[in-house]
């Protein structure tokens, strides 16, 4: 198979795998959740639909404080399908104050122009009760019930391998995190290293403890 060379055309493939193949997610509680690839595809489409009526078009720039919450996973995904550009942020870290990361968003926002905001429960209320405005904020789709595959599968938006697929953000441990655009090209290629490097293959169990705020854990991770 030709290697993908953009993430839409990487999650189009996941239509195809064994429905014992997927994402599980460990929550703070050790309580597990398997998603099959199929299954995080159809909801990735799904909230991708839900998203784009609220208003997401390409070349929007949306703020996600990603984590291991199903739906900032899809909606993650789903902004990238749209063609529109999500901004991987971390949420509000133990020991944070909410004005601090209060200022960060309104940082952020200055710095990336940011036009939609999507939060797990806990971020909204913290946002929303800190003064962030509410018609940035999206509404997800809450992904309690799977829904149910489409009949025939859509093809992968099309991209340019060049066109920007996230912005992720630098450690911060020598200077305040710095945002850097990623390409589709940038994460292919990165994460092709990542599998020649370990050599993982499709069956390969891979157990990932970093944040998906992080790069390894969103490239090598998810």
């Amino acid at each position: 198979m030709t290697p993908a060379t953009t993430i839409p055309e990487m999650l189009a493939r996941l239509a195809d795998m064994p429905r014992e193949r997927g994402l599980t997610i460990v929550s703070a509680r050790f309580e597990s959740r398997h998603v099959p690839w199929s299954e995080l595809l159809a909801r990735v489409l799904e909230q991708a639909e839900a998203l784009s009526a609220q208003g997401v078009g390409p070349g929007d720039r949306v703020v996600v404080p990603l984590s291991t919450d199903l739906p900032l996973i899809t909606a993650f995904l789903g902004v990238i399908w749209i063609g529109a550009t999500p901004v991987s942020v971390g949420g509000q870290m133990a020991g944070q104050s909410r004005d601090a990361w209060l200022r960060r968003l309104k940082d952020l926002r200055a710095r990336h122009d940011f036009q939609h905001a999507a939060f797990d429960a806990v971020t909204r209320e913290v946002a929303l009760d800190g003064g962030f405005p509410r018609e940035l904020v999206l509404d997800l789709l809450p992904g309690e019930e799977a829904p149910a595959p489409p009949s025939i599968w859509p093809a992968a938006r099309v991209v340019s391998p060049d066109d920007s697929a996230f912005v992720q953000f630098s450690s911060g441990s020598t200077s305040a995190p710095k945002g850097v655009v990623i390409t589709h090209r940038n994460a292919c290629a990165n994460l092709a290293l990542i599998v020649e490097h370990d050599g993982r293959g499709p069956t390969s169990p891979i157990v990932m403890w970093v944040p998906l705020s992080h790069d390894m854990g969103l490239v090598g991770g998810l």
